[in-house]
């Protein structure tokens, strides 16, 4: 984000509201949203613009629901400078997007900011709202609130429980699937299962994943055209990649390239769940 900015010559504008209390959260959740929120602005602002990081009470707006027209939430918002957008495309900003006919063409799967949909699932997780005002010609400005005040044990319960680590597993040998399921389940994450790279693929695509394993030789799509795809579907998931056979030079330029964890089969479970960890962690503090 600083690099782009420098490049750019961007104003960077912080107002912070001296009031602003402490709020129970995700904090690693929520600076991922903030950090989604500032990249697409810097990004779509020209050069020399200003980008502005609004922290305030949240007082109330008429056109939502009655529940948050009070000042029991705070309010964060990333405003930019930039070209703005039509009621269209901010109609589609949250939407998923869905691979033609399911299958199609998957290889020129285009970039989708599936960023934006993962940020609001965070905000409404901790029970409040993320949405945009934006008109062509007037810049953006992305908006979302939270509760001052999280019921504690409510929080701990079906939040955080939302909010933990997800992991997604794609392998085409059932007995993989079931040891690496059973051991992360009982580490405490939250985990789901894909037979193959066209399934795994789909499954990315209805929910938001922390980390994916995936297997490289499986049937309807293998491991490497899955892992191009998930690179576009969900920039934000970080990959490990498992294997049995020997790497092929796509497979050995595709790791090299992008840093993913190689773990060969038969792996050290131990040594399996290190990785998953260290790259929870890694991806947290991004």
């Amino acid at each position: 984000v600083k690099k782009w900015r420098q490049s750019k010559e961007l104003d960077l504008q912080l107002e912070v509201a001296r009031d602003m209390p402490d709020i129970y959260a995700d904090k690693d959740k929520i600076i991922q949203v903030i950090i989604n929120l500032l990249s697409n602005a810097i990004k779509f602002t020209p050069a020399k613009g200003t980008v502005t990081i609004e922290a305030k009470i949240f007082n109330g707006n008429g056109a939502m629901e009655a529940r948050y027209r009070n000042d029991e939430f705070i309010s964060i918002s990333v405003k930019d400078t930039g070209p703005g957008m039509t009621e269209a495309q901010k109609s589609t900003l949250f939407i998923r997007y869905r691979l033609e006919q399911e299958i199609g063409s998957y290889k020129n799967v285009p970039s989708t900011g599936l960023g934006l949909p993962i940020a609001k699932q965070i905000v409404e997780l901790h029970g409040g709202k993320l949405w945009v005002e934006s008109q062509p010609g007037y810049g953006s400005k992305f908006i979302f609130i939270l509760p001052k005040r999280i019921k504690r044990k409510l929080f701990n319960t079906a939040a955080s429980q939302a909010l933990k680590r997800r992991i997604l597993i794609i392998d085409d040998e059932n007995t993989v699937r079931d040891l690496l399921s059973k051991a992360l389940n009982r580490k405490g994450y939250d985990v789901n299962t894909a037979a193959d790279g066209f399934e795994g693929v789909k499954k990315a695509m209805s929910d938001v994943y922390d980390v994916v394993i995936t297997d490289i030789r499986m049937p309807t799509m293998d491991g490497v055209n899955c892992i191009n795809i998930l690179k576009k579907l969900t920039p934000a998931s970080s990959i490990i990649v498992i294997t049995g056979f020997p790497l092929e030079e796509s497979l050995r330029g595709l790791l090299e390239k992008e840093s993913y964890p190689l773990m060969k089969k038969p792996f050290d479970l131990p040594e399996l769940l290190k990785t998953v960890e260290r790259t929870c962690f890694s991806a947290a503090e991004a």
